[in-house]
């Protein structure tokens, strides 16, 4: 076993919930595309023994996210500065490469309180990104009936599909058709 991303700084998960006590750090590097070049470079240097060919595949996948990185930096900018409101928080390495800021309905696998409920809509007024980012993972029937009540786009994003580059050019396409007037429900 491996464990990739050792020595990289961890953002800390929000709490959303007002407990004092401390999280532990966000485990989704891999969805920064520039992280993931680093933990791609990680698993070659672990897997050398295997043969020349992991290099090459992994220098292959280096260039994949280096290149949907410059398109999504070039793209996501309109939606600088807005939030990105996930069910689960795992958007915090995503939002934080692309000048999003990741706001999360759960927290610690607890389900939000009307208190925090009432925060994000407050929160979402005026934002012209209004979706909930649900993960196919999770019960996304609760996710459902929360962005109805919000008035919120619903967008899929599978932080573990089977081909991350198109998985997150595509999330960011449709975060930008959700912003754009008219793009919602």
């Amino acid at each position: 076993i491996v464990e990739l991303g050792q020595d990289l700084e961890r953002i800390q998960w929000p709490d959303v919930h007002g407990h004092e006590e401390p999280h532990e750090g966000d485990p989704h590097v891999w969805l920064d595309p520039d992280l993931a070049v680093e933990l791609i470079a990680e698993m070659a240097e672990a897997l050398t023994h295997h043969g020349p060919e992991i290099r090459q595949r992994a220098a292959a996948m280096q260039e994949r996210f280096r290149a949907l990185d410059e398109r999504l930096a070039s793209k996501l900018v309109p939606l600088a500065g807005q939030e990105l409101l996930a069910y689960h928080p795992a958007l915090g390495y995503f939002a934080e490469a692309y000048g999003l800021r990741q706001g999360a309905v759960e927290s610690g696998g607890s389900e939000p309180g009307a208190r925090h409920l009432t925060a994000i809509a407050s929160r979402m007024e005026g934002q012209s990104l209004r979706v909930l980012v649900v993960e196919p993972q999770f019960a996304p029937h609760r996710a459902r009936a929360l962005a109805g009540s919000l008035g919120l786009e619903v967008v899929v994003f599978d932080p573990l599909a089977r081909d991350l580059v198109v998985e997150l050019d595509a999330f960011a396409d449709a975060l930008l058709e959700a912003a754009r007037p008219g793009g919602q429900p």
